[in-house]
């Protein structure tokens, strides 16, 4: 994937340049509100002119800046700066130029306000968002496909694929037509299988211990189920509930880790379903959200970005995105569309080889990721 084309992934993107923190108030709602740039406020946090007025901050995790504030008035008895709720610089009788160092380590977007309480007891406020970003490149890749392709289901919407024991297994979803399998990997057949009742939409699945997991898009339920080889399909053991949307879904070995279509990603216990951690995910240039499909591989959580040909890899204690792959050579010979988008990956536990499908695809392909090119 060429670098330049990383605008049509992130969803949102803080300008960053020379490394100084750019800042300003949010984008105002209402076109009757008197242009801003007209306007003489008691502070006002300086701003490259170029970059005009509707600037937020941005900020590298783990880098400290310099945020400069430009004292307009001599009426004023106090300022501080609330970040996150949290008091982190304050001034009394400020006069002149004022600044403070300002530094972020867990990547998110927080809320971040500068307060003015002039000598008459009158207050004003400046609030912004701050987007704490990573300080980490990713790597650009594609997604190469290795010999023939496999035959795929055409009828399965494809919404979890996972190995276990060298057993392919597949979550499929759409109302009324969702349910797992367990598909051969050579031929495609289809050696066993329960439907979903109608109600719901099945999503991510995943194989940890004994059971295998499904989670739901909307109803806020996990299926969990017996997939023990002495039977003929799938015994549902318990329901567990967590809250908003399910999307996809893995493991490291002892966690569940669940997308919800946003940046997040939610580390669980699959007895209590607790959440324990959750991260954002971001690469150097803002968030990634609609994280789909996902897969644990090497340490590293893959995620299919819904209705994009690309996959991200993500590094599970942090939340930064260490690669991005361009799968668009498969989306091409899958035939991806809309309602069939790229979605699914898997590595055989057993032979080391990683394959990937799409939503109603006829195909399964074999890939290596391999440097793209101009990257």
């Amino acid at each position: 994937m060429n670098p330049n084309a990383k605008k049509y992934i992130v969803i949102t993107l803080i300008v960053l340049v020379g490394g100084a923190l750019l800042i300003g108030p949010l984008i105002r709602s209402n076109p009757d509100t008197p242009d801003p740039g007209s306007i003489k406020r008691p502070v006002d946090i300086k701003l490259p002119a170029e970059f005009g007025f509707d600037q937020n901050l941005a900020a590298i995790t783990g880098v400290t800046q310099n945020v400069e504030i430009q004292v307009n008035q001599k009426d004023i008895a106090s300022m501080e700066v609330d970040f996150d709720g949290t008091i982190i610089q304050k001034w009394d009788d400020p006069t002149g130029n004022v600044s403070f160092p300002f530094s972020a380590t867990i990547l998110d977007t927080y809320p971040i306000k500068l307060t003015v309480t002039l000598k008459d007891g009158s207050q004003t406020t400046d609030e912004r968002l701050v987007r704490v970003v990573s300080d980490i490149p990713p790597t650009y890749l594609r997604a190469e496909i290795i010999g023939n392709p496999l035959p795929h289901d055409a009828n399965s919407f494809t919404q979890g694929l996972e190995f276990k024991d060298g057993r392919l297994y597949e979550g499929v979803g759409l109302y009324g037509e969702s349910r797992i399998l367990e598909v051969n990997l050579q031929s495609g057949e289809i050696l066993r299988k329960l439907g979903l009742d109608a109600s719901h939409f099945g999503e991510g699945i995943t194989l940890l211990g004994d059971k295998l997991y499904q989670l739901t898009w909307q109803k806020g339920k996990c299926l969990v189920y017996d997939y023990s080889l002495n039977s003929d399909s799938f015994t549902l053991l318990d329901e567990k509930a967590y809250e908003g949307e399910g999307w996809g879904l893995c493991n490291n070995g002892s966690e569940l880790i669940l997308s919800n279509g946003s940046e997040k990603i939610q580390f669980i216990d699959p007895e209590t379903f607790e959440v324990k951690r959750t991260i954002q995910v971001f690469s150097d240039e803002g968030p990634f959200t609609q994280l789909n499909e996902l897969e644990f591989i090497d340490g590293k959580i893959y995620a299919n970005i819904y209705q994009m040909n690309a996959v991200v890899a993500i590094d599970p204690a942090t939340g930064k995105v260490v690669e991005i792959i361009d799968c668009s050579q498969l989306s091409a010979r899958g035939g991806a569309a809309v309602g069939k988008e790229l979605n699914g990956i898997a590595k055989d536990d057993t032979t080391g080889k990683v394959y990937m499908t799409g939503k109603k695809w006829s195909m399964l392909f074999q890939v290596q990721f391999v440097p793209a090119p101009n990257s």
